[in-house]
């Protein structure tokens, strides 16, 4: 069975200030590889840049070859490539990644460390005859000797990369796979994996006739198993801009993210036509990303959400700052940031719910905000419609004056409609009783094409209406389980007021029991029963 992951500021009216424009410098940060856990994780999330691979393999034992199931990589590879060095693997990954306005060839080789006549692991030449280190390979136990063969031939540790974007792979530097543990191999039920990181790739391309640079972390994985075996790598941006700015007489740090990793940091998030799952989900096409005052907190909320992480917003046409708005300006390199004050009407927008952030977008653009209960919140005039949003709801205590120290407890008074909505979703969906109002709690969703177009005005008040009553909707479908055998796949998803589809749901930062389903006959005798997954 499988559960759909359950996946605002002072109002003004009138018009926003016209004082002159600001503009900004900033400079270039490189990540390190070693800091992955460091407080720069906020720097680190990034969608990348994906390649996929479906592998078919026949049984190794009757000496069948592997064939892949992506032919556009290959396709674009033989279009650029004028010459590729000699592999040891017999099935080298190719693929081109594209930074800026081109593209450069890359290739993974899988190279089994040679060793000397006194049990060392010698030295090996690369395309361009520097001499490079192989490792040795790690110890594993694996479950299938046959299905270990297969996996080491996947597992790849040269990586060739076109640094200097002239189809020639034969004369840049080769990187070696980084020797950590997460390279080992590994097993989950009937799966076995092994993952890759290469050393960061510090790249200069091309973007619109101006020179950029930026660097990018390649990694990936190989997986096999009875039903299905694939390869996959991406290359994740590691580099920011970051800078000061003054808005409204006020310093603010200023950082940008590329978040699309492609090298560039001005793309602006689009809503994507292609993509009508059953759920009618809308899905942006993301772009870049602008963090205002950033804190590397990571109770701050997940940093690839910008209605779930504070600071955080999408690059786009217009942006609001304490509760004015701009259009922001970026150059492609990210290396200047204008801001121009917005001189047009506004209107205000109100949401019934507890405190809130969310992305609404419309001709103007993507802009996020925030705010508490019928709390009015400025929004440029125009048609406007939810993207996707974050609800939350924190315990109070009531002030009497005295100070109650760390015992003090939240009166049941302060629970209000959010709590109460909550407990009640809880009980009918997960069949759990959550009657301590001491707790904390957050839902968020996105959403879909049943959600209505809001109109704002100037000087009028619009109600931007989402968010509970939740209620539970069960799909089923056909598929195969792991014999093969044909069976029915129920998915859970919450759906909110209007129309949107829950992407998660947390109490004090934990996500609640996974919901029972109970399957009986006519008779309403249990035929089967079990619990739903996240996923």
């Amino acid at each position: 069975m499988r559960w759909l992951t359950m996946g605002l500021g002072m109002a003004i009216l009138g018009l926003a200030s016209a004082s002159g424009d600001e503009t900004c410098s900033l400079k270039l940060r490189r990540l390190e590889r070693q800091n992955a856990r460091g407080e720069d994780f906020i720097y680190r999330a990034t969608m990348p840049q994906s390649f996929f691979s479906n592998v078919v393999a026949p049984k190794m034992s009757k000496g069948g070859t592997l064939s892949w199931g992506n032919q556009s990589y290959d396709e674009a590879f033989r279009r650029i490539v004028k010459k590729e060095p000699k592999y040891e693997s017999k099935r080298p990954f190719r693929g081109v990644a594209k930074f800026g306005s081109q593209e450069f060839a890359f290739a993974m080789d899988a190279v089994e460390p040679a060793l000397e006549s006194g049990g060392k692991t010698a030295d090996s030449k690369t395309a361009n005859g520097k001499a490079i280190q192989l490792k040795k390979e790690q110890p594993v136990e694996p479950v299938d000797p046959e299905k270990a063969a297969m996996l080491r031939s996947l597992q790849y540790n040269r990586l060739y990369f076109d640094f200097n974007h002239n189809g020639d792979l034969c004369d840049d530097q080769v990187l070696e796979a980084m020797d950590v543990p997460q390279n080992r191999m590994s097993h989950w039920k009937d799966q076995s994996y092994i993952r890759f990181q290469f050393p960061r790739l510090d790249v200069t391309f091309e973007s619109g006739g101006e020179k950029i640079a930026s660097s990018f972390f390649v990694q990936g994985q190989a997986m096999v198993s009875p039903q299905f075996n694939y390869v996959s790598t991406s290359f994740n941006a590691a580099a920011y801009r970051e800078g000061d700015i003054v808005v409204g007489g006020k310093k603010r740090r200023v950082v940008l993210i590329d978040f699309n990793s492609n090298g560039r940091l001005d793309d602006r998030t689009e809503i994507r036509t292609d993509i009508y799952p059953s759920d009618g989900r809308i899905f942006p096409q993301y772009g870049d990303v602008l963090l205002i005052d950033p804190k590397a907190d990571r109770a701050a909320g997940s940093p690839y959400d910008a209605t779930a992480c504070q600071g955080r917003h999408l690059v786009s046409k217009i942006i609001p700052i304490d509760g004015s708005y701009y259009h922001l300006a970026i150059s492609p390199a990210g290396d200047r940031l204008t801001l121009t004050p917005m001189n047009a009407p506004l209107g205000k927008v109100v949401h019934p719910n507890n405190t809130f952030s969310a992305i609404i977008y419309g001709k103007q653009g993507f802009i996020k905000i925030q705010g508490g209960k019928n709390e009015p919140i400025a929004v440029p005039e125009g048609q406007w419609t939810l993207l996707s949003y974050t609800l939350r709801w924190t315990p109070s205590v009531k002030d009497d004056g005295q100070n109650h120290g760390d015992d003090a407890k939240p009166v049941k008074d302060d629970v209000g409609p959010f709590g109460e909505f909550l407990a009640e979703t809880v009980r009918a969906v997960f069949g759990v009783e959550t009657t301590d109002h001491s707790k904390s709690a957050s839902v968020s969703a996105g959403a879909t094409e049943k959600c209505k177009v809001v109109k704002v005005v100037q000087g009028g008040t619009t109600v931007l209406d989402f968010g509970p009553p939740f209620k539970p909707v069960v799909r089923s479908s056909s598929g195969q389980d792991n014999d093969q055998l044909k069976c029915l796949v129920l998915e859970l998803t919450l759906v909110g007021s209007a129309g949107e589809v829950v992407t998660d749901m947390t109490i004090n930062g934990q996500r609640p029991p996974k919901p029972r389903w109970t399957i009986t006959d006519a008779s309403q005798k249990v035929v089967d029963a079990g619990t739903f997954e996240y996923g």
